[in-house]
Parts: C-alpha cells; structure tokens; sequence
C-alpha cells in the first residue's frame, strides 16, 4: 500500500523533479509581441537601429555609424552610471551631455529629411527625447 503510495506521488511529481524544464505551449489567444528585457540595452540598441533603418531609410553606411554612435553612447552612460563619485545631479547632467554629443553625431549622418523624421520619432518615444 505505501508503496503504491509512493509510485503514485512519484509519477504525478516526476514531470517537476525531471532534469530537463518543461516546454512551454504558447497559448491560444492573440499573439504578444515580446521585447528585450529592460536591462538587456543591445538589444534594445539592435531594435532601435533596425527601426532607424526601416522608418529613416538608412543606408548601410549610415547605418554602420549610427550603430557606432549608438555603442559609443552606450559606454560613456555606462562609465557615467558607475562612477560612485558622481551625486545624482552630476550623473543626471553628464548623461544629458552624452545624449547631447550623440545627437549631434547623428545631426551629422542624416540627411536633412531624414534629420527631420528621427526629430519626429523622437518626440514619439513615450519619456524619451521629446521630454528632455
């Protein structure tokens, strides 16, 4: 008896207690588009970029620099945010610096109709530039 007992609990518990994590089913209902994960920044630098190509009509070359002034930006923030130094006033001004520098790079790349979009899509970005 206990020991059917057992092999009972083991079978119903067995699929928790296995080495390999269970597949997920994706559910019926409407499709959900999935993100980057909040912290993941390069991911979120590709998407960006991708969308910069699409909605701008980058060429590749602008799209190789604007990468780069994207990766540029991403590190000087990066130093910005680690440095213990800085009060909360300094880093919020430095990092404004660095979004300063970044768009003059990119004012740079673009041409003048294109400048004009990203203005656009800019102002577009809930919390993001159009706030600042």
């Amino acid at each position: 008896m206990i020991l059917s007992a057992v092999a009972g609990l083991t079978a119903v518990l067995s699929p928790t207690l296995s080495a390999e994590p269970p597949t997920a089913t994706p559910a019926a209902g409407p499709a959900v588009q999935t993100e980057p994960a909040k912290g993941d920044r390069a991911a979120r630098a590709k998407e960006r970029l991708e969308k910069m190509k699409s909605e701008l009509g980058l060429t590749d070359e602008q799209a190789k620099k604007v990468q780069e002034i994207f990766a540029a930006q991403r590190e000087a923030a990066k130093g910005v945010r680690e440095d213990s130094s800085l009060s909360d006033e300094q880093r919020k001004e430095k990092l404004k610096a660095a979004r300063a520098e970044a768009d003059a790079q990119m004012s740079a790349v673009l041409t003048p109709e294109q400048k004009a979009k990203w203005e656009e899509l800019k102002k577009q970005r809930p919390g993001r530039d159009g706030g600042r």
